[in-house]
């Protein structure tokens, strides 16, 4: 009676674990704690174009945002979409124009109406922006969304400036990357189920462990690496992946109770399976991996966090059946081990 009762609560648990698989990625992606995994192009800046006197270019997150650092007593003004003034390297501060339309359009100033044309510097209103020196923001010249690349192998760009009265510019590249094969890591996340597959007829609740231990540690270590890629992540985003590591923890820990452990294996292989599918699963379609281990590693973890994810849930529906019982009665955790109530111990 208890074993089917069991059994029950795990195939209920299995059936959730499927229908979770069975979400699109685009409704996961709102849910995880890495804004965004991989990309279709490299951007970088042209090493002519950054070595202007005094001033300092770079990219931030993944290349969509361009940084840029003045030294003091350097007067240096950034140009706007229409060509108007912008922001404003001030000795102590950052400045932006409060009448550009690509201040308002960026949300650095107030929206104010815009103006029939380009306001000139003498028509702009300065704002302090930030203290300091340097400023780091979404230019849409540096990065261009998929549509406006047009699959276009090189992309060039370029950030008008005025330094010191004299006109300069930041240029760079945006080049597309080849899209990676996905054979290897096919290949590699087979691994998991034929191991799966070899445990099901001598042991599969051990294996179903295993391998649910081993996916959600390859899926932590590919999340962390986009964690600490060097985006600027929000509070709310470290909330989210201390939860998923706490979530981990919990299940690992839970193995060690045996009244846990099918409850802990089936939610170690649905978190796995289910980042794989949605967050993860971005790194076999675009050629840029966007993390601080190499897009090998990170391709290598999803795979092998999808195969052995898939392996212990498996194992889990062969554990609990019947036929699986039957063989190998004395390997399948028990509940409980309680004496009858009417049992009175001597």
């Amino acid at each position: 009676m208890q074993r089917t009762r069991r059994a029950g609560i795990v195939r209920s648990l299995s059936v959730a674990v499927v229908a979770a698989l069975a979400l699109p990625a685009s409704a996961q992606a709102h849910h995880t704690a890495v804004p965004i995994v991989a990309l279709d192009y490299r951007n970088r800046i042209d090493p002519g174009g950054a070595r202007l006197a005094g001033v300092h270019a770079s990219l931030a997150d993944a290349g969509r945002r361009l940084r840029l650092r003045v030294d003091p007593g350097r007067a240096v003004v950034v140009l706007g979409y229409l060509g108007e003034p912008f922001l404003r390297f001030a000795p102590t501060e950052v400045m932006v124009a409060d009448r550009s339309p690509t201040a308002q359009s960026l949300g650095l100033a107030r929206p104010a109406g815009t103006p029939r044309s380009a306001p000139t510097d003498r028509a702009a209103r300065w704002a302090a922006l930030v203290s300091g020196h340097e400023l780091t923001w979404a230019d849409a010249r540096v990065w261009a969304p998929a549509s406006a690349l047009r699959n276009r192998g090189t992309v060039t760009w370029s950030v008008p400036l005025v330094v010191d009265g004299r006109r300069a510019q930041v240029t760079g590249e945006l080049t597309r990357a080849a899209r990676p094969a996905l054979w290897p890591w096919l290949v590699l996340g087979l691994v998991g189920l034929a191991a799966a597959g070899v445990a099901a007829r001598r042991r599969p609740w051990p294996a179903a462990i295993g391998l649910a231990l081993s996916a959600s540690a390859a899926t932590l270590a590919a999340l962390a690496g986009f964690a600490l890629a060097g985006f600027a992540l929000p509070p709310e985003r470290w909330l989210l992946f201390a939860a998923e590591l706490t979530l981990v923890a919990g299940g690992a820990a839970a193995l060690r109770r045996s009244r846990l452990r099918l409850a802990a294996v089936s939610v170690l292989a649905a978190f796995a399976v289910v980042q794989a599918l949605s967050e993860l699963g971005g790194v076999f379609r675009h050629g840029v991996v966007v993390s601080a281990l190499p897009a090998s590693a990170v391709r290598a973890t999803a795979a092998l966090g999808l195969g052995c994810g898939l392996g212990a849930a498996a194992l889990v529906f062969v554990a609990t059946s019947p036929a699986g019982a039957a063989r190998a009665p004395d390997r399948f955790p028990a509940t409980s081990r309680r004496r009858p109530r009417h049992v009175q111990r001597s």
